[in-house]
């Protein structure tokens, strides 16, 4: 009796080793013969060839180049670029993403450049992304998946929500990427949506426009979403001028942490760097951002508003962060607080102004 039983569990060791193999590596190139992607002379043409005939956990090498195309991944895909297309099976390590760009182009599609939907642990590793028109998620959209996006260049995408990378029920970790020159109605450079998590480590996220909220990111579901934004660069983005125009740099109402970031030179109606309600915001540079007004002619907060309509009204913190030279219209050019708490430890507060009164707070009003 004992050895049938050590038998099955021979087999099921065997099936477990099988399952877990690493995936096969399929290759993209424009001088490919799109036979069968396993070398660069049979790789195939276009990058959603190579997705539509790739197996759960394959490797998709994408050479130098420019493919304008959109691509839908409902498949556990890692998606690489920057090769030269001569690269044998062990010399990933060569690739260069900077100065060989592989860029997949929506223009003209309708479509996100990438979407991806239901399938968890998807990776796009040194691709560009560009030029999609569309509504949702610009350069990606993630709905009920999830996706690791690292060493990506996103830009010049035009949609509704998201310019660059939309979240909806899901969850997104973006790392060392530049996010910038993308527009939306909502989150010009990144929108998390409902029953959504996102964590951005490590990039860049600029020159992007939101027409309501969120220049740079907007984080939307008090009850549902969750925003991790740490040591990056977040600069010179705009929520446009109408009543809804909070945080040109970040507009969360989700719960999360803003940590060890710099926060410049971006605009908005309300919380020209940032616009938050129950955040917390550590060891951060907030500096040379400012309001414009909205339509009424009403701004507040050059640096941070705190207090959102649409918020719950929790508590905010602000700790050992420098706020300084920021400019406001009307109320707290550094901070301004209406609704809700903020607890403020260890910053300085310097060199803030209100443009239109000497009466007026200028490094904070509440």
């Amino acid at each position: 009796m004992p050895l049938p039983r050590i038998r099955l569990l021979a087999a099921v060791t065997l099936i477990l080793c099988v399952s877990t193999s690493p995936g096969a590596i399929v290759r993209v190139s424009p001088e490919g013969d799109n036979s069968n992607g396993e070398t660069w002379e049979t790789a195939y043409t276009t990058v959603s060839t190579a997705v539509s005939n790739a197996s759960n956990g394959d490797d998709i090498w994408i050479r130098e180049g420019i493919y304008f195309e959109s691509i839908d991944i409902t498949k556990r895909l890692s998606l690489s670029g920057g090769f030269a297309g001569t690269e044998e099976d062990n010399e990933f390590s060569l690739r260069d993403w900077k100065t060989q760009p592989s860029v997949l182009d929506a223009v003209g599609t309708g479509e996100s450049v990438i979407d991806i939907a239901g399938v968890e642990g998807v990776i796009l590793d040194g691709i560009h992304l560009q030029n999609a028109n569309t509504r949702d998620g610009g350069g990606v959209e993630i709905t009920s998946g999830s996706a690791e996006i690292r060493n990506c260049i996103i830009e010049k995408n035009l949609v509704v929500h998201g310019g660059g990378v939309r979240c909806s029920d899901g969850s997104v970790t973006i790392r060392n990427s530049v996010i910038e020159s993308n527009r939306a109605g909502e989150g010009g450079g990144v929108y998390v949506f409902v029953g959504a998590s996102a964590s951005i480590i490590d990039t860049t996220i600029s020159h992007n426009i939101a027409d309501h909220g969120g220049g740079g990111i907007n984080c939307v579901s008090p009850t549902s979403s969750t925003i991790l934004v740490e040591r990056c660069l977040i600069e010179s983005n705009t929520a446009e001028d109408t009543p809804l125009g909070q945080g040109g740099g970040i507009l969360s109402k989700c719960p999360g942490v803003i940590r060890d970031c710099t926060i410049r030179g971006n605009i908005a109606d309300r919380g020209g760097g940032l616009a938050i309600d129950g955040v917390t915001v550590e060891n951060c540079i907030i500096e040379e951002n400012r309001t414009h007004g909205d339509s009424f002619g009403f701004g507040d907060g050059g640096g941070i508003k705190a207090g959102l309509s649409g918020g719950l009204s929790n508590s905010s913190r602000v700790n050992g962060c420098v706020i300084r030279n920021n400019r406001d219209v009307d109320f707290g050019g550094g901070l301004d607080v209406t609704g809700g708490e903020l607890f403020v430890s260890e910053c300085s507060i310097t060199g803030n102004v209100v443009q239109d009164s000497d009466l007026l707070p200028k490094n904070w009003s509440m």
